[in-house]
């Protein structure tokens, strides 16, 4: 059900025909009861690829205005949005959101009927941290502009319960320094900025000039992608900039084809063609072996980045994560999780900079008992380690309703975890009982520490 219903509206939920907007008008105004665009259609059932190919050939609806009346009051408007605030909206992937800017890129500066930007729909709808990034460039001035009831974007991610909440706000909270650094004078080496453009350099073009075969991978065209990179290498090394504060959110086709769950076939293609491409980062230090292990990708994929460069799985990135933290954050499969511990055993032991190893990451996604007995025999001192809010795996676990084997495996390797407290004063049992856990569960955390019982949490 589209949100923009009330369960009252006595009107059919979803529109009768499709429209095509007045293409003399330079901003169509579209009336949803009676029809909307194709592509609008398309946004509202989450047909991504389907919305990719609709802008490529209509990209004037990209511009269309769709409204709703109030029902009882047909001079009043209900809501009115873009595309690009709808796609926010309905949480659609990057590549959408990609494709909305690129084929109208001031979408991204407009408001919708309550003052508020798509960065803002994007913040409060929990959108990646990708997305959020694409639209601060598209219109950087976005971050201080408030909605409505006076709030920014930042003010909204902080509100949110996403799980991508902590990157979204560190990511914004950086852009913002760089941009007071920037707004002084001085970049963040302390030398004073110039007028030329990231975009000038050799083997980087803006996203408005992306090569063919960046385009092919975006519309997840593996065959024709491969071919193209085999035909044009020259293209697989070519960085893609976005336009905007910096310029410096850039990409490889390797970094965007392993975000989009590739098949082996273009992932091979593209290191033949630019060997370098998995060693190289982006603006954020990722190496397409991040990507992979962020967005999903398969086994075969991971493997394959793996052998082209064994070292990778040590690749930290500004947040000091390598890929087995992103793995495990993103739940991965335990084949995935094995693999990257055979390149990299150490990474095991490695902490973020919010204090997590790749083990606290796994209990708060509610890794099955393989990851996290991987994880374990590996490093058995994981089990005791505390995060930056004094948390053992244990707590995650017991937070986020963990199976009763993965609590007794983490029981069994260090016990006492039982009676730790985090910094709130809660004792795994709190967040077990709060959040539901399984009577097993609730007994065995008593077995381990009986005085719990008694404990009181702040």
């Amino acid at each position: 059900m589209s949100m923009f219903f009330k369960k009252s509206d006595n009107v059919s939920l979803k529109p009768k025909n499709i429209v095509q907007p007045n293409y003399e008008d330079d901003e169509p105004e579209v009336d949803y009861d009676e029809g909307v665009t194709l592509l609008y259609k398309e946004i509202e059932e989450k047909n991504w690829e389907r919305v990719i190919s609709r802008l490529d050939t209509h990209p004037i609806e990209a511009r269309a205005w769709i409204f709703r009346r109030e029902s009882s009051n047909a001079h009043k408007i209900r809501w009115r949005l873009l595309p690009l605030h709808a796609s926010c909206i309905f949480r659609s992937p990057l590549a959408v959101i990609e494709a909305l800017v690129g084929a109208y890129a001031d979408g991204a500066q407009m408001k919708d009927d309550q003052d508020m930007l798509p960065l803002h729909l994007a913040c409060r709808n929990g959108a990646s941290k990708g997305v959020v990034l694409t639209l601060l460039y598209a219109f950087p001035e976005a971050l201080g502009i408030r909605d409505r009831k006076g709030r920014t974007p930042l003010d909204l991610v902080d509100a949110s319960n996403s799980p991508n909440r902590e990157a979204v706000m560190l990511s914004l909270i950086k852009y913002q320094q760089e941009s007071d650094n920037e707004k002084n004078g001085r970049n963040l080496d302390g030398n004073a900025t110039g007028s030329s453009a990231v975009v000038g350099k050799a083997n980087e073009v803006d996203y408005e000039h992306r090569t063919i075969l960046f385009r092919l991978i975006l519309k997840k065209d593996w065959k024709n992608a491969a071919e193209r990179s085999e035909d044009v290498p020259f293209e697989a090394a070519t960085w893609i900039v976005t336009k905007g504060f910096h310029g410096n959110l850039k990409f490889l086709p390797l970094h965007k084809a392993c975000v989009l769950q590739p098949p082996i076939s273009i992932v091979q293609a593209l290191c033949e063609a630019y060997p370098d491409g998995v060693n190289s980062k982006d603006q954020d230090g990722w190496i397409p072996l991040h990507c992979a292990c962020f967005y999903g990708a398969g086994q075969e994929v991971v493997d394959y980045l793996l052998i082209a460069n064994p070292n990778n799985a040590n690749a930290k990135d500004d947040e000091g994560r390598m890929p087995l933290h992103y793995a495990t954050l993103k739940a991965a499969s335990e084949g995935v999780v094995s693999s990257l511990l055979r390149a990299n055993p150490k990474a095991a032991l490695s902490k973020d900079n919010e204090g997590r190893l790749p083990i606290h990451h796994a209990c708060s996604k509610g890794a099955p008992n393989g990851v996290i007995e991987a994880l374990l025999k590996v490093s058995p001192k994981g089990a005791q380690s505390k995060d930056d809010q004094g948390r053992v795996p244990l707590h995650h676990a017991c937070r986020k309703k963990a199976s009763d084997q993965v609590v007794e495996t983490l029981l069994t390797i260090y016990p006492k975890g039982a009676q730790v407290k985090d910094d709130q004063d809660m004792l795994p049992i709190h967040y077990a009982c709060k959040n539901g856990a399984s009577l097993f569960v609730v007994n065995s955390l008593l077995k381990s520490y009986p005085e719990s019982l008694d404990m009181k949490s702040r």
